[in-house]
């Protein structure tokens, strides 16, 4: 329904005028390629009645004001028609179609948990089950962490063996010089 005409101080120009409720088009929509304008809510009725009405052979009514054909500005194609799917229909049910639609790709369920797999509607139920994010049982994680712990006990453990290592070597070459050392002083003669 649209704004009254008789709340005009001056006659409104015919074209602002929905041919339905006979008030100024409120959220007008140009609805056929003559562009006549009909209120949102006239429009919705319209094609409401239409549908009710049994016209299974033309999808839209025809424009109140020429008898056109009306634009099919509501009707869409799945996101996925490039891909092979073939839907079309109102936008109002598109979410419907999106959420079922066999070629549309989902996240899986557990994309939060670190799963980034992205399927099929058919296929996304078998992966749930399946996702190798639920493969992390307690058990599992818990072997997992002590084999990591271990590991970097073992690194920690080299690095310090390493260094024990290094300073052995150092220990070892000042013997080894000092043995030297030793045996020259031997070899020369004793100076008094």
């Amino acid at each position: 329904m649209g704004i009254d005409v008789d709340c005009f101080v001056h006659p409104p120009p015919a074209a602002l005028i929905c041919p339905i409720c006979t008030d100024i088009a409120s959220s007008p929509l140009a609805v056929c390629d003559e562009a006549h304008i009909l209120c949102a809510s006239c429009y919705d009725n319209l094609l409401k009645s239409h549908r009710e009405n049994g016209h299974k052979s033309k999808k839209y009514p025809r424009c109140p004001t020429c008898r056109g054909s009306t634009t099919e500005a509501d009707d869409v194609k799945c996101g996925v028609h490039d891909y092979g799917c073939s839907w079309t229909g109102n936008y109002d049910d598109l979410f419907k179609h999106v959420k079922k639609c066999p070629l549309n790709a989902f996240p899986c369920h557990h994309s939060k948990l670190g799963c980034d797999a992205s399927l099929r509607s058919h296929e996304l139920a078998v992966h749930t089950v399946s996702c190798p994010v639920l493969q992390n049982t307690p058990a599992k994680l818990l072997s997992d962490l002590a084999a990591i712990v271990k590991r970097i006990n073992c690194d920690s453990l080299a690095k310090h063996e390493r260094k024990q290592h290094k300073t052995y070597e150092g220990y070892l070459q000042a013997l080894r010089d000092a043995c030297k050392r030793r045996e020259e002083e031997q070899k020369e003669p004793y100076r008094a």
